[in-house]
């Protein structure tokens, strides 16, 4: 069952200053395990709705001048969508044609 929280209750500079201080040390294995299937989660997501033509962001990702970018799918498989990039004539003549870009490192862009 998710559990909601008010961002009034816990922030993210909560969890940040926690986690700095050393408060969850013992479970940093576990945390990070969590934050991968959370991403996972995320990911499938976006494989379950993106279709070619659709618009992402790209996001987390390196290199870094790519974070921001929009693409349009081509097309997708389980860990990966296959894009290009709207922009890509201004990035390098690496990023001209077709990308593929880490599924968790992608947000649809509505409309």
């Amino acid at each position: 069952m998710k559990q909601e929280f008010d961002i009034e209750t816990i922030s993210f500079n909560d969890v940040r200053d926690a986690l700095l201080d050393g408060a969850f040390d013992k479970e940093l294995g576990r945390l990070a395990d969590l934050i991968r299937a959370r991403k996972d989660i995320i990911g499938m997501s976006v494989i379950a709705t993106a279709s070619p033509g659709d618009k992402v962001k790209i996001k987390d990702i390196r290199p870094k001048k790519l974070i921001g970018e929009i693409a349009t799918v081509v097309s997708a498989n389980q860990k990966t969508l296959t894009v290009t990039l709207d922009n890509a004539s201004s990035l390098g003549p690496r990023f001209m044609g077709k990308v593929r870009v880490p599924v968790v490192c992608v947000e649809l862009v509505n409309g």
